[in-house]
């Protein structure tokens, strides 16, 4: 079959590029030809240098860390996620309007629409749901699938909910990524779904591996964080962990996106590609996050590692994959116990975790293998 996928690989965040690819291979892997939709439904847009301080919102320290990080980094990190994109996803044509999407997709046996936060009432888009007349007129006959698809932690509008129940009728078949994106859907839209894992857990990323000068050669603690709210509670727990373990921390520093790096760190790593990404958290002797995609990638490493969560953060999507694949007791929330968390990360049963994950990933992938028949 050729099948089309439909998901947020334009953005510069290192989890959507890196699922997407994850996604395409396991569909090559299944016999099939997929190529991914070159189309832009959210407006990215690199601001010039004077835009972007926050002046409108008043001006603060955030912001303004924030925009330095944009402007001494951001544009090194951006080539670098176009260089993968450039070099890794097989992409179809670019669409500049909408309603040349149609146009595009009837040369397709299928279309998947995720991974990733694509149902995200935050950016909803229509393109997402594959059913609305300004796409351009899409065939019956083209099957309509999603695959692992999230909806983050936010609700759906009323106003919004019986457009897209209407849209989700026409799937073929309807997966997403995790228990509540499922329940949201049961509850607000009564569409039933299945829980499959994230394209990531499917594939072992061959051929993707960076000749960059990262990671360090030394052992080390990987920090990555994305959110400005983490700030107080990565730099005591970076501190503490770096004390307990006698590792030198080096953290990421996301400019591309985000446009954040943790305090607390000895070394920062400015201007990380995807692939140079990846190879940081196979290399790691520990980490620490508050990303997804983060913890995803240190329990399918079977890395020791924790996922911050801050007071001001709801922790949904990681405590759902928490729960799928036995790492619980990899949530931090406070400082008050940080010397317990080093010692339940180390001692965690990462041949349990293993197992679910390989599970998952086989169930998943007999998803995809049902729901597009060779």
């Amino acid at each position: 079959m050729k099948v089309c996928i439909v998901t947020l690989q334009y953005t510069n965040n290192y989890g959507a590029v890196l699922q997407c690819y994850a996604l395409q291979k396991a569909l090559e892997g299944l016999g099939h030809a997929a190529n991914v939709l070159n189309f832009s439904a959210l407006k990215i847009e690199r601001l010039p240098w004077w835009r972007g301080w926050g002046l409108k919102s008043g001006l603060s320290l955030a912001s303004l860390r924030s925009k330095y990080l944009r402007l001494r980094y951001s544009e090194a990190a951006c080539a670098k996620f176009d260089k993968f994109r450039s070099d890794h996803l097989k992409s179809t044509q670019k669409i500049n309007s909408l309603g040349d999407v149609g146009a595009v997709l009837r040369d397709y046996d299928a279309v998947i629409v995720g991974s990733d936060q694509v149902w995200n009432q935050k950016w909803h888009h229509p393109v997402y749901y594959l059913g609305d007349e300004s796409l351009g007129s899409i065939p019956k006959t083209i099957k309509k699938i999603s695959y692992a698809a999230s909806a983050g932690s936010g609700e759906i509008p009323l106003a919004r909910r019986e457009k897209i129940k209407g849209w989700l009728a026409q799937f073929h078949a309807i997966s997403v990524r995790d228990e509540f994106t499922r329940r949201l859907l049961q509850n607000s839209l009564g569409v039933e779904s299945t829980v499959t894992c994230d394209p990531t857990l499917l594939e072992d990323f061959p051929g993707i591996e960076d000749k960059s000068s990262h990671p360090p050669e030394e052992n080390y603690i990987l920090a990555y964080f994305l959110h400005e709210r983490s700030r107080a509670l990565a730099q005591k727990t970076l501190t503490r962990f770096s004390k307990r373990l006698g590792l030198p921390v080096y953290a990421i520093t996301v400019s591309a996106h985000e446009a954040f790096r943790p305090p607390g760190a000895d070394h920062y790593l400015n201007e990380v590609g995807p692939a140079e990404w990846h190879r940081l958290f196979r290399k790691a002797g520990f980490v620490c996050t508050d990303s997804f995609h983060g913890s995803i990638f240190s329990a399918k490493f079977r890395k020791p590692f924790v996922y911050c969560i801050s007071e001001e953060g709801t922790g949904v999507r990681l405590d759902d994959a928490a729960e799928r694949y036995a790492f619980t007791d990899a949530r931090v929330t406070s400082t008050t116990d940080l010397d317990a968390a080093v010692a339940r990360a180390q001692n965690r049963d990462f041949d349990k975790s293993s197992r679910l994950i390989r599970e998952h990933a086989e169930f998943s992938k007999e998803f995809l293998a049902k729901s597009l028949p060779v």
